[in-house]
């Protein structure tokens, strides 16, 4: 059986909207709090701006908002995973890795569809 490559673009779009719920849904309560003392209210802050940047990104023709989004949440998702490492494997370890594969994917692929 081939592959259905018309349904990429559909792909595409549910893997941004996917990282965006999870973003939200991991971190906003976190940026809720405005602890402006704590390093997690940072970068929570920071994953839902560049979560955010890979939604807005996808509106574009280039693809420079979309690499730079996944390079920051790459980073982020690799430093998560690292922390979450140490307590074994866990539902939010796997949430983190599977995090990290979707910005991978968009890091290097932009917003290309082929």
């Amino acid at each position: 059986m081939k592959a259905m490559k018309s349904f990429s673009g559909l792909a595409n779009w549910l893997m941004r909207v996917g990282i965006g719920l999870m973003a939200i849904a991991l971190f906003f309560d976190v940026v809720e709090k405005f602890d402006f003392e704590d390093i997690f209210f940072y970068l929570s802050f920071l994953y839902l701006l560049f979560a955010a940047g890979i939604i807005v990104g996808g509106l574009m023709k280039k693809p420079p908002t979309t690499v730079i989004s996944a390079l920051v949440l790459t980073l982020l998702n690799v430093f998560f995973v690292i922390k979450n490492i140490q307590d074994g494997f866990n539902l939010e370890l796997s949430y983190f890795i599977l995090l990290l594969g979707v910005s991978v994917y968009f890091l290097s692929r932009g917003n290309s569809q082929r």
